[in-house]
């Protein structure tokens, strides 16, 4: 229940510095369809224009990925559909939007040389936060 209310307070803080509608839509999104309503974990970075949010949830072997920049999107994949999880110190050439990352961590599709989810750190604040959240989402696909 802690976490929940962290995660609560993390969003509230971000739609109140931040004008960004698109993001609260998503949010709203997420709440009413695939909401995570016991997460076992989170990740949320931002970028420092403003321009980029991000939001991971695991948690009931679910990875929910809301991300607002160019586009508003709200993904969402069971633990299972993923075989592993990759962690890159920097970019990974083949990632787009991976560029300047100090930490890259992603999630390999079961059955393929695909990439799923995937996450940055840009400083070191996001990197400690990211390789928490990298643990997290290790124990949750491991439990499928």
């Amino acid at each position: 229940m802690m976490l929940s209310m962290e995660l609560e307070t993390a969003v509230a803080d971000l739609l109140s510095g931040s004008p960004r509608e698109a993001f609260g839509e998503c949010w709203k999104l997420y709440k009413e369809t695939v909401h995570i309503p016991h997460p076992e974990g989170f990740y949320l970075s931002n970028s420092q224009d403003g321009t980029y949010h991000n939001l991971a949830v695991v948690g009931d072997s679910r990875i929910v990925d809301i991300e607002v920049g160019e586009g508003k999107n709200v993904t969402m994949n069971l633990c299972r559909s993923y075989s592993g999880i990759g962690l890159v110190m920097g970019p990974v050439p083949t990632l787009a939007g991976t560029q300047g990352s100090l930490l890259t961590v992603f999630c390999r599709v079961s059955g393929s040389s695909l990439i799923g989810h995937f996450w940055t750190a840009r400083n070191e604040d996001e990197v400690v936060r990211l390789r928490d959240f990298a643990r997290t989402v290790v124990e949750a696909i491991s439990k499928g």
